[in-house]
């Protein structure tokens, strides 16, 4: 689940408002399970090594990190009308790891209708 957190600069003060956690529906619920079955099944597949500093802060080295309680945060500076706003996202990253050295953080969505999302090509 991901919270939005917005951070209004207005005069140099700064305003608070906290995102909204929606009850759970079915689609949440669906998407919890989906979440920890792909957690129990990396546990049950694969051999997780500890690595060292030298070997993490190589970059030409490809890593997956296990799928733990990892939180990210995303900063997108933007405007709201006439005032400068920033939007903080945060939440529980699926999954991260470094391929070709990019960084990629995973994000699933398990939508009910998986049709509308689709796209022909």
């Amino acid at each position: 689940m991901i919270f939005v957190t917005l951070w209004c600069i207005v005069n140099t003060r700064f305003h608070f408002t906290e995102g909204i956690r929606p009850p759970p529906n079915t689609e949440t619920i669906q998407g919890t399970k989906s979440h920890e079955s792909a957690e129990n099944l990396e546990k049950e597949q694969f051999e997780f090594v500890p690595m060292s500093q030298e070997e993490l802060a190589d970059i030409t080295q490809d890593i997956e990190f296990a799928r733990e309680n990892i939180h990210t945060r995303l900063l997108i500076p933007t405007s709201l009308g006439p005032q400068k706003i920033a939007v903080l996202i945060h939440g529980r990253a699926d999954k991260i790891m470094r391929n070709d050295q990019t960084l990629i953080v995973q994000e699933d969505k398990f939508p009910s209708n998986i049709q509308k999302y689709q796209v022909a090509l």
